[in-house]
């Protein structure tokens, strides 16, 4: 019982990882599952939040 329980843990932690996003502002850093990022989209982004690969992508176009 201990390990299926074991598996189905770590199962379930790799996928809670796959259905998150990861948001920032600038200065912090926010996790949130990505059907609540979807479904408030326009909120995030009126507080200034974007995907943190959009904001690498934009550093990366700036310094070259």
């Amino acid at each position: 019982m201990d390990t299926l329980w074991g598996w189905a843990t770590a199962l379930t932690s790799k996928l809670g990882d796959f259905m998150n996003i990861e948001l920032t502002n600038g200065k912090k850093t926010i996790t949130r599952p990505k059907d609540q990022y979807e479904a408030n989209k326009k909120h995030f982004e009126m507080r200034g939040f974007a995907p943190v690969d959009e904001v690498k992508k934009e550093i990366k176009k700036a310094t070259v």
